[in-house]
């Protein structure tokens, strides 16, 4: 187990014990298994076998007796649970969303925006540029209330290598797309990995990065995070790195680091020697397409399409087959969400922008005043059903932009 354990201002590392209190009774004192991330910050990490039975870690200063702190071990054991999912099941591929968000599906959207232009989706025909309009202005507005707050719902916290992390069903090269050996992270013992220029050929799937024939350890150096890792959920903007778990960490004492964001990546400094950091970053906005799946066509990874069975679009996660349509596998397709607290406003909005369009045949000047006068209300009406989102959360306690993440006391409301 590691217990990360604030001591006070000046504490040095040499003179940090610790005991196990254990049935009540306390046990005799120790000093292995401390470190101490950054000599300028009184903050210990104990990596420890608690013994059977323990009550609570006792860590104090062997110079100063009133210098001590509990470790909170229960509470440590108990939120620790099942491991964060670094690395997901091989068989199947990361949700692309939280589980647990509210979503309507992209269909039941077209059809509240042709209804507001009097078109009924089920019975009257339009054409195909009718659809594409109303997709793209769909994309439009998802895009700008995606980006208009910090919603917890599309923000999430994960525990993330600088490299790819190894499973036993992933493709290793000598020689990958950017002509190097690829890199890798082995959770089993924290030790990053590439592999070897001159290896007889590309390691068999499965092989072990501990096999001295097809890799080799390497010293991390650049220290960057691709925003879409393989096997990860991808990331979108990047808010947020911290050296631990900003929500469990002794009094939330949690170092946030320095990067640099790119269009592909994130690249920490400062960032220490740890192996692994913990990301707060918000999910990648969602885009649509109303071009329906097609049997027998062939897609290549990132291609969207449009499912009607479902109502839903669906992004290729790689080339599928033929006879596998997007709802029956996640490992070759993904969901694209449209959650639930931007319908009201993408329907509202996307209708004032059907009608902002320019008709070049008509004429009417009484007729143009009446659409924009429309659009106005419209656009009036999506606002407030944007702004209504953010005024719960702002009750609940919520600060704009990136508060409650601030250098150490992230819990607190700026």
């Amino acid at each position: 187990m590691i217990l990360t354990i604030p001591m006070q201002p000046g504490t040095v590392l040499a003179n940090v014990r610790y005991y196990w209190i254990v049935g009540g009774i306390a046990q005799s004192t120790l000093s292995s298994g401390v470190t101490q991330p950054d000599n300028t910050f009184p903050l210990f990490v104990f990596t420890v076998i608690p013994p059977d039975n323990a009550d609570e870690i006792i860590v104090f200063d062997a110079t100063e007796p009133r210098n001590w702190n509990v470790g909170q071990y229960k509470n440590a054991l108990a939120a620790e649970g099942p491991p964060p999912p670094i690395v997901p099941p091989p068989v199947s591929v990361p949700p692309f969303f939280p589980p647990t968000l509210r979503t309507v599906t992209f269909r039941s959207v077209v059809d509240s925006i042709l209804r507001r232009h009097q078109i009924n989706p089920q019975g009257d025909r339009f054409n195909y540029d009718t659809l594409r309009a109303v997709t793209e202005h769909i994309n439009t507005r998802v895009r700008t209330a995606w980006n208009f707050w910090e919603w917890p719902q599309l923000t999430m916290l994960q525990h993330r290598a600088f490299r790819t992390v190894w499973i036993d069903t992933l493709q290793f090269q000598r020689v990958n797309s950017e002509s190097v050996p690829d890199e890798l992270y082995y959770p089993a013992d924290g030790n990053y990995y590439r592999v070897k220029a001159a290896a007889p050929a590309d390691p068999p799937v499965g092989t072990l990065p501990t096999n001295t024939t097809y890799f080799e350890t390497f010293a991390l150096v650049d220290r960057y995070i691709l925003l879409e890792q393989a096997n990860q959920t991808p990331m979108g903007e990047v808010i947020a790195v911290f050296d631990t778990d900003p929500r469990v960490s002794q009094y939330h004492y949690a170092h946030k680091i320095p990067f640099h964001p790119t269009e592909r990546e994130v690249t920490t400094v400062c960032v220490g020697t740890g192996a692994m950091v913990w990301v707060v970053f918000r999910l990648p906005y969602s885009v649509f397409t109303g071009v329906p799946w097609v049997q027998g066509k062939a897609y290549i990874r990132g291609d969207l399409v449009y499912y009607p069975p479902s109502g839903e679009c669906y992004k290729a996660l790689a080339g599928t087959l033929v006879s596998d349509p997007p709802p029956v596998s996640n490992v070759t397709w993904a969901r694209v969400p449209l959650p639930e607290i931007f319908s009201s406003y993408v329907t509202a909005g996307s209708y004032a922008d059907g009608l902002s369009e320019t008709d070049a045949q008509e004429k009417d000047p009484v007729v143009l005043q009446v659409r924009n006068t429309k659009a106005q209300i419209a656009n009036a009406e999506a606002d407030t059903y944007l702004q209504q989102e953010v005024d719960r959360l702002v009750v609940e306690g919520q600060v704009y932009r990136y508060g409650k993440f601030s250098p150490v006391e992230w819990w607190r409301a700026a």
